[in-house]
């Protein structure tokens, strides 16, 4: 057993410096074996002359004539010392890498990819010495380019675009300031392009006296890419200041509250009838009238001689009961010319458009009828 123990733990140190060697050997050798790994690239296209010209696509080839949207990356595969790639793929894990270029002042250019583009990047993202660029997808990139623009649109008061909850109210005044704006973009889309601008009035405030954001739309829908174009313009300036009055329509009335109404019953005829005195109207006709209708009302609501006429029984649905259903084209309105009866539209949705109520007869008018 002693040439056992002698094999096993004699000379130990000599055993243990040689296995230190051994592991700094074996490592060093694991760091520098060659080692594939692939990775993305932003790559970010600018025009030479971006004073005059404005990049308004980007694809790549598919093959076949066909061609999609090219998304800004390329995926490059690096063939190097192990050590090298994984320092970089950590880096380029934290801060994607980076590859400018420049496109020449040309409508159109296919942009073919090297590999000293990406052996050649800037600073921290640049490629580690010993390592090397062996491919790269896509292989090329078309783009298109146009040249810059500028679109003055005017008169921007009337495109502003009110929207408010008030009955039988108009705009009465809508002003912008300023009155126009420049839209800057490819001069190519500048004609397929407008503006509008938008206020929402709240109940309790008949003006609007604030800023409105100035949105570019496309005005012809059959236009290619419309998200595209958009982006790729700008308006100045985006907000203006606005002001918008809110005033009741001319043509139309609706008292606040409601209008006294009688019944015109046929002579001779004993009837009880189950409806009130006065309903929720609204009154629509020329202006002159309604303005007149109004004053009248303020001062003496009695003074409307409104009326609805009562017919005989056998007009009326079967009963018992009977009832009395008009709308408020039964209604008749003397000494305002041209104008008409109308419901309000709180009443209209509530209601179907109908007044319904019940008549009761006497006993004699039954049997004559």
């Amino acid at each position: 057993m002693n040439w056992l123990k002698r094999f096993l733990f004699g000379h130990w140190r000599n055993k243990g410096v040689a296995l230190f060697f051994s592991v700094i050997i074996w490592f060093v050798a694991y760091q520098s074996e060659k080692q594939d790994a692939d990775a993305n690239v932003l790559v970010t296209f600018q025009p030479e002359q971006p004073e005059r010209y404005v990049i308004t696509s980007l694809t790549r080839p598919l093959g076949e004539d066909r061609e999609e949207a090219f998304e800004g990356r390329v995926q490059i595969s690096l063939e190097g010392p192990r050590k090298q790639v994984d320092e970089w793929m950590r880096y380029n894990l934290v801060q994607q890498a980076n590859l400018p270029l420049q496109v020449s002042p040309e409508d159109e250019v296919v942009h073919l990819f090297r590999e000293e583009d990406f052996n050649n990047l800037a600073g921290d993202a640049a490629v580690p010495p010993g390592v090397r660029v062996t491919g790269f997808s896509p292989k090329s990139v078309r783009i298109r380019q146009d040249k810059w623009g500028e679109k003055v649109i005017g008169d921007l008061s009337a495109r502003l675009e009110v929207d408010h909850r008030f009955p039988h109210h108009e705009v009465a005044s809508k002003r912008a300031n300023p009155d126009s704006v420049t839209l800057q973009g490819p001069q190519s889309l500048l004609d397929f392009v407008d503006v509008r601008l938008s206020v929402t009035m709240e109940r309790f405030s008949l003006g609007f006296d604030g800023e409105a954001d100035v949105e570019i739309f496309v005005a012809d829908e059959s236009f290619p890419d419309t998200e595209e174009l958009l982006v790729s313009l700008s308006v100045e300036p985006s907000r203006v200041h606005v002001e918008v009055r809110l005033e009741q329509n001319k043509s139309i009335f609706t008292p606040e509250s409601d209008v006294p109404i009688t019944y015109r019953v046929p002579p001779g005829v004993t009837i009880r009838i189950d409806a009130p005195d006065a309903l929720p109207l609204s009154f629509t006709g020329p202006p002159d009238q309604i303005d007149q209708l109004r004053r009248d009302f303020a001062t003496n609501p009695t003074r409307l001689l409104l009326s609805v006429p009562i017919p005989p029984v056998s007009q009326l649905s079967p009963g018992p009961p009977r009832l009395l259903t008009f709308t408020e084209d039964s209604l008749e309105l003397s000494g305002y010319p041209g104008v008409k009866v109308a419901q309000r539209d709180e009443v209209r949705r509530t209601k179907g458009g109908l007044f319904e109520y019940e008549l009761i007869y006497t006993e004699q008018e039954q049997g004559g009828n």
